[in-house]
């Protein structure tokens, strides 16, 4: 597929954790639980909004036809096997997402996730029994993905192909599960992420409830169209590296990109946007102990034909309505929201048909967080 191999971190239990990070997980239904986060606040500092009355061309939503519903993907005895409390959310009700989330959905697929109600961009790497951790269940499936995944088996950045459903612990007491299985030509991924909150959370206690998990999923693909699915084309190329130049204008810590200088091979979203010409670039900020402990404090996506979630995330209202601005390069049918709250503001725009460019800017980093959002967006656009 061309990726260049310098993607996901380097040790496998800590590659999953900042996959998790930059990457959840979605479907085009908006069904499930809202976690527990911070809603809307009014936007500072806004700029000049444009007219209510102006319309949007947020494009289409994929009609899902033949793909596995979520509720297949996620049985809820099974999740809870692996990680107790989490329940089926639906990415239109969390306010602090990737829009790369929605890559699968878009490339003809499923991406559903189940979680205990912290969203990966909200959870510390590190922390106490008091700190927000991350924890869930995310699955994907790619149709008509035979070479992706064959190329991912000859790239040697992963035993997982050879082993099968592995889980293994982390320093960072956290148990990670991966799972990576062709079923018929879709390839489907598995990730688990558990924090080790008690002595009895093991890699080796994890292991067959994931395996049986991994095993009800691959069932619910089997008997399902999306194993003989074909796309219409393969993009033979690789996303574009993340360059920290213009998110780093607008912050008061430097930050890099989350992937610079790491070696594992690209999951089923990162393919996904590759066959839409998409992006994804997490932003972090750098540990002071260990760089594997780096603070996710930026998050970048652009996804052709993505902007239907937009719209489901206006109406769910995780994006503030009102918050709509007038940015710089818009165009008739186009629009951008402002959306911030306790701990980050967000800025999502929808141009060219229904592109979607989605920042994502913690206030940790950026106390005039509602201004430098829209600069760090100005900047990217221009």
């Amino acid at each position: 597929m061309g990726f260049p191999r310098t993607r996901c971190a380097a040790v496998p239990a800590v590659s999953v954790a900042v996959l998790l990070a930059v990457t959840a997980c979605s479907s085009p239904s908006t069904e499930g639980a809202t976690p527990s986060a911070s809603g809307p606040l009014a936007s500072s500092a806004p700029s000049s909004s444009p007219s209510a009355e102006v319309t949007v061309d947020f494009g289409t939503a994929p009609a899902g036809d033949g793909t596995p519903d979520c509720s297949a993907l996620l049985p809820a005895a099974a999740v809870d096997a692996v990680v107790p409390g989490a329940r089926a959310v639906a990415l239109a009700d969390v306010p602090h997402v990737a829009a790369a989330d929605w890559a699968p959905v878009v490339a003809g697929g499923s991406s559903c996730t189940s979680t205990t109600g912290v969203a990966p961009l909200d959870g510390t790497v590190l922390g106490t029994i008091d700190d927000p951790r991350y924890e869930g269940v995310r699955v994907t499936v790619l149709p008509d993905a035979t070479a992706e995944y064959q190329d991912l088996a000859a790239s040697g950045l992963t035993g997982v192909l050879d082993g099968g459903p592995s889980c293994s612990a982390s320093d960072a007491a956290v148990v990670y599960c991966v799972s990576d299985v062709l079923v018929g030509d879709a390839w489907v991924q598995v990730l688990a992420q558990r924090v080790q909150d008690d002595p009895d959370t093991t890699e080796a206690a994890l292991d067959a409830p994931f395996r049986a998990l991994v095993e009800q999923v691959g069932d619910a693909v089997r008997t399902s169209p999306v194993t003989t699915a074909r796309v219409d084309e393969h993009v033979d190329g690789s996303l574009p590296p993340c360059v920290a130049d213009n998110v780093d204008a607008v912050t008061d810590t430097t930050l890099r990109w989350a992937l610079e200088g790491t070696d594992v091979a690209p999951t089923t979203v990162e393919h996904a946007l590759d066959r839409l010409s998409g992006a994804s670039c997490g932003f972090v900020a750098p540990a002071e102990s260990d760089p594997r402990y780096d603070q996710q404090q930026a998050q970048y996506d652009r996804l052709p034909n993505g902007g239907w979630a937009v719209e489901q995330r206006l109406a769910a209202g995780t994006i503030d309505r009102d918050g709509r601005i007038d940015l710089d390069g818009l165009g008739d049918g186009d629009g951008a929201w402002r959306t911030c709250d306790d701990t980050a503001c967000t800025l999502d725009v929808v141009s060219d048909g229904g592109t979607w460019e989605h920042f994502v800017l913690m206030r940790a980093v950026a106390p005039d967080t509602a201004e430098a959002v829209e600069r760090w967006a100005t900047a990217s656009r221009g």
